[in-house]
């Protein structure tokens, strides 16, 4: 394989980095940042490394093509590698095998500076974490929740960031993850279990974790029914309430008599402790507030003469449905004489 630029190389960009040059340099130039790197909380992942093997004994790996390790300088003539410790290691074992062309090490020489009132150190950490998320369709392990939750809580413990709600959530926005992610409170949670604070902590529960609990809860009170799980997001949730609610409704239509012993085993997740207890407090009565709509909804029909029916029509999607001198055509309603 040829060391010939096969496309244009991609510089990689990020708050805080500058970019300097691009540079091959020898594997004997390389060495790992000081202190432990802190995006990968379980370390490098050998397949990972077995993958970029095989795409380089294939001839298809064109480091230029995809967004490439990054390097800052070090002392001495050494190179500290920021990211991309999976190609390094990929590099050494085809080095050893006799590829000459692996020899050097393709990177972008950059350096992080200070920005936006942050340190060089806490976006030199945020690149660290966030790097595998920049290139797509390529060898990669994306950072987790615990690589995210353990590079804010290094942040935390090195100083670079202050121990505080606002600086965290920060510092997890800026690794990539939208404070509407169902994940950001998951991960602020862990970052507040690694720095020892449990009063912030809320235990995500999950899937089959849930069921789980209420079959050996049933088991340990000798309960006769299995308890229905229930997640539960916002105060009021037109999706998760309904979907309890439904099911309640079908319990109780099949046996009034039954449904007097039966039990709800709820929990929450997406949420701060905070928001935890008002969501227990607001469920408390929702089969009440939900009973006094019904009774309002019902004695409405009743007394009204109206019909409870409404008309449903459909945007134009299957072939033939479309018409072009009517885009706002609608399948499945005509109107009434006299309308």
């Amino acid at each position: 394989m040829s060391n010939d630029v096969k496309v244009t190389a991609r510089i990689p960009k990020a708050k805080g980095m500058k970019f300097i040059r691009f540079e091959r340099i020898p594997l004997n130039k390389l060495s790992k940042r000081p202190g432990k790197n802190t995006s990968r909380e379980a370390g490098f992942d050998q397949k990972n490394v077995d993958d970029f093997v095989t795409i380089m004994r294939e001839e298809k790996y064109e480091p230029e093509y995809h967004i490439p390790p990054v390097v800052t300088v070090g002392p001495k003539g050494i190179y500290y590698i920021e990211s991309g410790e999976h190609r390094y290691q990929a590099h050494l074992l085809m080095a050893d095998d006799g590829y000459s062309e692996f020899k050097t090490f393709y990177a972008a020489v950059v350096e992080f500076q200070d920005e936006g009132g942050l340190s060089a150190e806490y976006w030199n950490e945020v690149w660290v974490t966030k790097e595998n998320t920049q290139a797509a369709e390529f060898v990669r392990k994306s950072a987790s929740k615990d690589d995210v939750a353990n590079a804010v809580a290094n942040l935390v413990k090195s100083k670079i960031i202050n121990k505080d709600d606002n600086s965290i959530d920060l510092a997890i926005k800026n690794m990539g993850v939208s404070p509407n992610a169902g994940m950001f409170q998951t991960i602020k949670s862990k970052v507040w279990a690694k720095l020892g604070n449990g009063a912030k902590v809320v235990q995500g529960i999950h899937g089959k974790a849930a069921q789980a609990f209420v079959e050996k809860y049933a088991e340990q009170e000798s309960l006769k029914n299995v308890p229905i799980p229930q997640t539960f997001k916002e105060l009021d949730d037109a999706d998760y309430d309904w979907r309890l609610l439904k099911k309640l409704i079908k319990l109780y239509v099949k046996s009034p008599k039954a449904f007097k012993d039966l039990l709800v085993v709820a929990h929450t997740n997406g949420a701060d402790p905070n928001k935890v207890r008002l969501i227990r407090n607001r469920k408390a009565d929702l089969l009440e507030r939900f009973e006094r709509e019904m009774r309002e909804f019902i004695n409405k029909i009743d007394t009204s003469g109206v019909p409870f029916k409404t008309n449903i029509v459909w945007q134009p999607q299957l072939d033939g449905e479309i018409d072009d001198e009517n885009p706002y055509k609608v399948i499945g309603w005509k109107k009434s004489a006299g309308k």
